[in-house]
């Protein structure tokens, strides 16, 4: 410990004598340096070392290590700063020498300090740090720059005189000025040049954030990622989904919208159908559908809103078919509903009255009041309305209200005819009542079960027969037989109920299925559903099909719901909704098929997921999935009226939009007489021609504001 210590007052002397003689060494590396051309970073370090106050005489291992500050700081050279360990070095009288080499980076031009650790040598031990670090003086390391001899020779007028060959590279920060239009090659890959007139060949461009074009944006194809915008809303979008054989695997943004915020929230699952297979048309149609991840394969899936507002709140609600403003817009999780008319399926339009009913149908202005969570209704007329829980409810006619399940309200205080139509009374029926089983209950609580006996003598009031014409009603009398009964005029009852149809002319005008439960179906019109086998033998369940012969070869399907003169007389699908004289005719196979107007989608034979809006939509054409048509005769034109396929995803919006040709995929054409021929392809407009007599140019297609294009 004597040692260390009195070493370490001892070298900070000698630090001192040390720069003289490393100035005198640099001096002469320098000097020889200029001379041979050889000159290193290495420096010879002399000092002086006492030990117990008497010059040492041994071996030590001596560690020199470079600082930016006299105290704490920073070891250096950065960003390796190294030790330089010398072992076993002789001192002789006190004195030593060593060759130190702590690299040029070391001495930049900073203040720099050098810290010496001593100790007994080949101990292995711990050295002892002497202090204070001494400072190195400038000029002691003020090194020849290794490469400056050439640059030495340049003129300190020298201006230009050094050339472009004589330049390896130059940092693009270092530069100023303007770089002259004439510098820049032509037609490179490498930057996008300002032209007006000519196009810049083999460029391309692709900016992560946004880009504002002040005049025209002009391109062959403009392809958004996600959607169409105007006044930083959107006004389109059409999402393309996956393409699968037989409809197995991933399915992806099979969807369509247009209007601003419709299906604003949808996130389509990646590997289910939930939140795809959606068609919403209108302002904020179905904005809040399927807005989180999705709990089950079908939330918020195949839902056709047209309307603004139209199933404003539905979040998971699926398989759902809303036609007219505001239509369904408390529809939360409801499911297979089927709403008609403004504000049907709603409470006075009603955001705020939330609906969770399935399987409703609901036809008029308005209707379906007051239903909030009952499901399995109809009602047919406008203002129809019912209580909150209703199931198996049924009211026809507007203003009828109907207040109990599993019951069929008919009309609004008014008189129901069967057989006649001009009834006297509540109910007015030309021909045959019949009861099975039951019998006929009265005013009074009494049921008659069995026929009257007949013949003068019985005594009046007798609860054991009818009485001929009474004045008041015949207490304590019900009565029922097991033949037919036949009034010439007027039968009249509070009730007439009818265990399987009502009849007119002897032909079927109102049945139900079986049994009024959940699972029954209902019919209105001759040949309506006629051959539906019951369920659960048959399957057969939950369908609405009114007009003559609507739905007529329909044994298995369920949930459907045809209106029309034939509306879908040959399916055997389940989820559709048909509404119109012939509308989905021919249709034998296929669901969740939306076909509305005289004579919609007529000859499509098989098929799913279509949605035809408009008088002959879709009448030619045998097959196709996916497809979207809306307007007059919209569809293939006459020229194809043999046409098999319409391929699937495609969508025409206006009367006589077409496609021209068969097996089309994702092809899409807006506007009267709009027509589309390639897959793929969106067409806005007509094209010049002959309409209706009277020649007319090609349609503009005019976009007011800046149109925001991301590719």
């Amino acid at each position: 410990m004597k040692m260390k210590l009195r070493g370490e007052i001892m070298i900070r002397a000698i630090h001192a004598r040390a720069c003289c003689a490393f100035f005198m060494l640099l001096l002469v590396m320098a000097s020889a340096g200029a001379t041979r051309g050889q000159q290193t970073t290495s420096f010879t370090y002399q000092g002086r070392l006492t030990d117990a106050g008497a010059p040492a005489n041994n071996n030590y291992d001596l560690q020199f290590t470079l600082w930016d500050a006299a105290v704490g700081g920073t070891q250096q050279p950065q960003p390796a700063p190294n030790a330089l360990t010398k072992t076993n070095v002789a001192v002789t009288g006190g004195v030593f020498s060593v060759l130190l080499d702590f690299g040029v980076s070391a001495f930049p031009g900073a203040d720099r300090f050098l810290e010496v650790g001593v100790r007994p040598g080949g101990s292995g031990g711990a050295f002892t740090i002497l202090s204070p670090r001494q400072q190195i003086s400038s000029t002691p390391y003020a090194l020849r720059a290794l490469n400056a001899t050439a640059a030495a020779s340049l003129s300190s007028a020298c201006i230009g005189c050094v050339t472009d060959s004589q330049i390896n590279s130059v940092a693009a920060s270092k530069l100023t000025g303007t770089i002259p239009p004439s510098s820049l090659p032509t037609d490179s890959t490498s930057y996008i040049q300002n032209r007006s007139t000519t196009a810049q060949s083999n460029a391309n461009f692709n900016i992560s954030g946004d880009g504002t074009a002040g005049g025209t944006l002009t391109g062959n194809v403009v392809n958004s990622a996600t959607q169409y915008n105007i006044g930083g809303s959107r006004i389109l979008t059409a999402t393309g989904g996956n393409v699968t054989a037989n409809g197995v695997g991933p399915v992806v943004n099979s969807n369509t919208f247009a209007g601003v915020d419709a299906g604003a929230s949808v996130i389509p699952n990646a590997t289910t159908s939930a939140g795809n297979f959606n068609t919403f048309f209108g302002v904020k149609a179905g904005m809040n559908t399927a807005k989180s991840v999705a709990a089950t394969p079908f939330d918020g899936c195949c839902n056709s809103f047209f309307g603004n507002l139209v199933g404003l709140k539905n979040t998971t609600g699926h398989s759902n078919a809303f036609f007219g403003g505001a239509t369904g817009i408390g529809n939360t999780t409801g499911s297979f509903n089927a709403f008609f008319g403004d504000g049907a399926g709603s409470d006075f339009f009603d955001p705020t009255a939330e609906r969770t009913g399935s399987l409703n149908t609901f036809i008029g202005f308005l209707s379906g009041g007051g239903v909030t969570t009952g499901a399995s209704n109809t009602f047919l007329g406008a203002n129809t309305s019912g209580t909150s829980n209703l199931t198996n409810a049924t009211a026809i006619g507007a203003g009828t209200t109907v207040a109990q399940s599993n019951s069929l309200v008919l009309g609004n205080n008014a008189n129901v005819g069967i057989g006649t139509s001009a009834p006297a009374s509540k109910l007015t029926v030309v021909g045959l009542i019949e009861t099975t089983t039951g019998g006929v209950k009265f005013p009074d609580g009494s049921i008659q079960t069995t026929a009257a006996v007949g013949g003068g003598g019985v005594p009046p009031g007798s609860p054991n027969y009818i009485q001929a014409n009474p004045l008041t009603p015949q207490a304590g009398v019900s009565f029922n037989i097991g033949g037919n009964g036949t009034s010439a005029v007027t039968l009249s009852g509070n009730v007439v109920n009818a265990a399987t149809q009502f009849n007119l002319g002897g032909q079927r005008m109102l049945s139900l299925s079986g049994a009024p439960t959940f699972t029954s179906s209902f019919f209105i019109g001759p040949g309506a559903g006629q051959n539906e086998t019951l369920f659960p033998s048959g399957e057969g369940r939950q369908n609405t099909f009114a007009g003559i012969s609507a739905g007529n070869k329909n044994q298995t399907g369920i949930r459907n719901a045809f209106f029309g003169n034939s509306a879908g007389f040959n399916s055997t699908g389940s989820f559709n909704a048909y509404i119109g004289t012939r509308a989905g005719l021919f249709h034998t196979t296929g669901q969740l098929n939306a076909f509305i107007g005289v004579d919609a989608g007529l000859n499509i034979q098989t098929g799913s997921e279509n949605t035809f809006l408009g008088v002959s939509a879709a009448g030619y054409g045998k097959t196709g999935n996916d497809n979207t048509f809306v307007g007059f005769s919209t569809g293939f034109p006459n020229s194809l009226q043999t046409a098999n396929s319409m391929g699937s995803n495609n969508t025409l919006l206006g009367a006589n939009a077409s496609l021209l040709a068969e097996n089309l995929n994702f092809a899409t054409g807006i506007g009267a007489n709009a027509v589309v021929n390639a897959n793929d392809m969106i067409v806005l407009g007509k094209v010049a021609g002959t309409y209706n007599g009277v020649a007319r140019p090609a349609d503009n297609v005019q976009i007011p504001g800046d149109l925001n294009v991301c590719r």
